[in-house]
């Protein structure tokens, strides 16, 4: 992650800046192998007996591992307030480099070295994602079981972690692991964004110009409908990393809002709404000032 002065968008009095949940967290989680670091696992503490809900897999920017995933933690408390599981592993730090290809990459051939160069050195980092989805199936405790795997699991990143979303969003990554949503916070360098398999929401911010234009073209290339583009006016590459007063409230309610969209638990059409019902002022593209915000619910044939 690299380090901006950011100015602040202006935000909507009204829109909601976090669910009806309480959370709580678990940031111990120890993982098995070679790599340090623990799996952080964010989640709604007042859920009822039986009560249980979708998981978020998160990955974190460069230096967002061992250094400062805990600068995450607005971002994940916001995200498990709307009702979800949020898995984020810091198994790695400055780029994960390693010339063996990490076993839960498997389902994305991209990620070798010296056949992709936006791939080079990144080849544990990919799969990461995806080593949490399978390392959260596993764990047997009370927490864990909150998780309700009927409804596939949304993915999400920031940085170089937005990149190793776009990978894990490959149709050949979705299917293997039921993945239904895909959201990537200002990420770098496009890899298989023709073959997204899910439906993407990209967020990037004018104060993070060139990076925020590598997402944008991970939302171009996806073939996948609906998907949504948001270009925000100032902020940083820092937003999903930012603390009061500075960060952007909004960012996991719109994330959240996606997700429940996508993955069917939006009975009355809510999350829809704050999505795409462009004539409310706290919907997506109204509520905070945009350079351009792009919503695109079906495929335009001409």
């Amino acid at each position: 992650m690299k380090a901006f002065l950011c100015t602040i968008a202006a935000v909507s009095a009204t829109a909601p800046k976090k669910g009806p949940r309480a959370t709580a967290r678990k940031t111990d989680y120890a993982i098995e192998g070679t790599d340090s670091g623990k799996m952080h696992v964010y989640y709604p503490s007042d859920a009822a007996d039986g009560e249980t809900f979708p998981m978020i897999s998160y990955a974190h920017g460069m230096a967002g591992g061992a250094v400062d995933l805990l600068g995450y933690t607005a971002l994940f408390n916001q995200l498990a307030s709307w009702g979800f599981v949020v898995v984020a592993p810091n198994t790695c730090n400055m780029g994960c480099s390693d010339p063996v290809k990490s076993p839960w990459a498997d389902c994305n051939q991209v990620a070798v070295t010296g056949k992709n160069p936006d791939a080079d050195g990144w080849n544990t980092w990919f799969g990461e994602q995806i080593k949490a989805i399978d390392w959260a199936k596993q764990q047997d405790d009370k927490i864990m079981s909150l998780v309700d795997w009927n409804l596939g699991v949304s993915i999400a990143g920031h940085s170089m972690g937005g990149q190793a979303t776009a990978w894990a969003a490959h149709q050949n990554c979705t299917s293997q692991w039921n993945i239904k949503a895909a959201a990537i916070h200002h990420g770098v360098y496009g890899t298989t964004n023709d073959q997204i398999g899910v439906p993407l929401a990209a967020f990037g911010s004018t104060g993070d110009a060139s990076i925020s234009m590598k997402t944008k073209q991970a939302f171009d290339q996806s073939p996948t409908y609906p998907k949504i583009w948001r270009y925000l006016k100032g902020s940083s590459h820092l937003e999903p990393v930012l603390e009061p007063p500075a960060e952007n409230p909004y960012l996991a309610t719109f994330t959240a809002a996606w997700f429940k969209y996508i993955i069917g638990q939006d009975p009355d059409g809510k999350f829809h709404d704050m999505i795409f019902d462009t004539s409310d002022p706290d919907s997506l593209c109204n509520s905070q000032d945009m350079d351009t915000c792009t919503l695109l619910e079906n495929k335009v044939v001409v």
